[in-house]
């Protein structure tokens, strides 16, 4: 696929063909005769700490079950705690997530600040820094409700690390899955997505002797009513060939995020700041997801002087390519920035002075990987102060269901 050309802005396109609604294949009952060990989240009532003030967590901002990875060294225990820290903008949005040193002995946290970079509060007329929110672990569920949340667990899977299958259905419903005639999926087009975020439902149904399907309550997952609707009315619809009754199965769906868009015209000053403060006074936790150390030296404005853009022209050729797009925000459609500081040796030794992404660290570190992969030649003076901003977008083209962009500036455009 050719580069993008318009102006001084270079861009590459990608299309991802995303993964349409599903149902998984085998119904788990919820008198599975396995015990199942599940682990969710639980806010604590403290809510939102941040340097200058406090904010209530929204009751509808949940993590779902499995995200959590299990220690293997140690069993979990109730006083474990998991924690994430951020900023707060004007708007709402969440921005420079990260998981928050915690005694709990994993450090797979990834997918928990991808999930939470879709999460906004409400709007407010000052942005809240050095904020930070704590969880609880929680296990001590029944086993109804255990199979209910492994169901959750095992269809997210795929959208997240460190998720186990969870035991297999009972005679009943796996010798029923064997016997499906017709799979009926919700019309796609009717569904409605939720920005960056993924929606999944869980139904319970029984099937009887002659193979149709009674659906008797949704039993779990974050979805429109609209949607659940939807859903219900597919799995009704399945059928199966004739055979033993079966009871009490579980089937689940998701649906696939939409679009997330980041808005860099308004955000883009209010995030400077942000770097610019954070640089100066960083945080007394060490996380275990962080971008590089950031110096204090951050330039307020050109660097024209030390990085002008005809010596930065001879100097770099930039290299855009669709792949740098983090992973976890393409698969949640989750648009993003970035802005990198650095300087060049007059060899052509590259060195990143600071750097941030909004809303994940891994914007970020995406735009230094692209930066390192650019064709970087010597000349016979240095340059440094150079900026560098980069867009994580998706091309709007309504015949694809994902297409990520990345847009980034050479020359004049990369200075502000």
């Amino acid at each position: 696929m050719r580069p993008i050309f318009k102006g001084l802005a270079i861009g590459v396109s990608l299309t991802v063909i995303s993964a349409p609604v599903y149902a998984s294949k085998d119904p788990l009952p919820l008198n599975s005769p396995v015990k199942v060990t599940v682990y969710t989240l639980e806010p604590e009532a403290q809510g939102v700490v941040c340097e200058n003030g406090t904010r209530s967590w929204p009751a509808e901002l949940v993590f779902p079950a499995g995200l959590l990875p299990v220690p293997q060294n140690r069993p979990v225990s109730v006083h474990d705690r998991v924690a994430l820290q951020f900023d707060v903008l004007k708007n709402g949005r969440l921005t420079n997530i990260q998981v928050g040193a915690s005694a709990y002995p994993a450090t797979n946290f990834q997918y928990l600040p991808l999930w939470a970079a879709a999460w906004s509060l409400d709007p407010r007329n000052e942005t809240l820094k050095g904020c930070r929110m704590r969880w609880k672990i929680r296990s001590d569920y029944a086993p109804e409700m255990a199979a209910v949340l492994s169901r959750e667990a095992l269809h997210l899977r795929t959208h997240a690390s460190n998720l186990k299958r969870p035991s297999l259905p009972t005679d009943a419903c796996r010798a029923a899955g064997q016997r499906l005639k017709t799979r009926v999926y919700p019309d796609k087009s009717r569904l409605q997505r939720k920005d960056g975020q993924l929606q999944w439902i869980i139904e319970r149904f029984n099937i009887d002797a002659h193979g149709k399907v009674d659906v008797t309550a949704t039993v779990g997952g974050q979805a429109t009513p609209e949607n659940r609707a939807l859903v219900t009315q597919a799995v009704a619809q399945h059928n199966y060939y004739p055979g033993d009754a079966a009871e009490e199965c579980l089937i689940s769906y998701v649906i696939q995020a939409g679009m997330l868009p980041v808005d860099d015209a308004e955000s883009w000053n209010e995030l400077r700041q942000l770097h610019k403060a954070r640089a100066l006074a960083p945080r007394p936790d060490a996380p275990i997801i962080s971008a590089p150390e950031v110096p204090s030296n951050i330039p307020d404005s050109s660097a024209s002087d030390t990085c002008p853009p005809e010596a930065l022209r001879q100097v770099v050729t930039f290299v855009y390519k669709p792949e740098d797009y983090p992973s976890g925000a393409r698969r949640h459609r989750i648009e993003g920035l970035a802005y990198l500081v650095y300087d060049i040796a007059p060899w052509g030794e590259l060195k990143v002075r600071s750097q941030w992404g909004h809303p994940l660290p891994q914007f970020a570190q995406a735009a230094e990987n692209m930066l390192r992969q650019s064709e970087i030649r010597a000349s016979d003076r240095g340059l440094s102060g150079c900026q560098l901003r980069v867009k994580f977008i998706f091309a709007n083209d309504a015949s694809a269901d994902t297409v990520p962009t990345l847009i980034g500036a050479d020359g004049e455009a990369s200075h502000d």
